[in-house]
C-alpha cells in the first residue's frame, strides 16, 4: 500500500529542496565530505581487522552512496548460505543489523552490505567495534 508523506512533511522538503544555493553551496557538499570519510573509516578498519585476524576481507570499494559490499568468507564455518546466516544472526547478537548476500541475490556466500552514513563518528565506530567482536567469535 503506498501513502504519501503528511502535509508538515512535504512542505518542510519542499523549502528544504527549494532553496538551491543552500543545497549546491552547502548540503551536498557537506554531504559528499561526510560520506567520503565514513568510507575511508571503513576502509581504514578492514585493514586493522585483517591484520588482527589475518584474514582477508575482500571489499568492493564505493565511489558513490552510502554503503560498501564486504565478503567475510574468510570468517564462515563453511561456504554455504546457512553459514551465512550463522554470521549474520551473530552480528545482530552483538546489536549490529545490515543485509546479508543472499537477500541480495549474491552469488556466493560471506558477502554483506553495511551501511556507514552514520550520524556521527562515535556511532560508527561503535558498530565497528561490535561487528569486531562478532567476528572474533568465529
Amino acid at each position: 500500500m503506498y501513502q504519501g508523506p503528511n502535509a508538515t512533511t512535504e512542505f518542510i522538503t519542499r523549502e528544504i529542496l527549494g532553496d538551491h544555493e543552500w543545497l549546491r553551496n552547502s548540503f551536498i557538499p557537506e554531504s559528499h565530505k561526510r560520506l567520503r570519510y565514513f568510507r575511508d573509516k571503513v576502509i581504514d578498519w578492514i585493514s586493522e581487522v585483517e591484520k588482527a585476524t589475518g584474514k582477508e576481507i575482500p571489499y568492493i570499494r564505493p565511489r558513490a552512496g552510502f554503503f560498501i559490499f564486504i565478503n567475510f568468507s574468510n570468517f564462515l564455518h563453511s561456504e554455504t548460505f546457512e553459514a551465512e546466516a550463522k554470521l549474520q544472526q551473530a552480528f545482530f547478537d552483538n546489536k549490529v543489523l545490515f543485509v546479508r548476500g543472499e537477500s541480495l541475490h549474491m552469488s556466493k556466500p560471506g558477502w554483506f552490505r553495511i551501511v556507514f552514513s552514520s550520524y556521527d563518528e562515535e556511532t560508527l565506530n561503535k558498530g565497528l567495534k561490535r561487528i569486531s567482536r562478532a567476528l572474533e567469535c568465529q
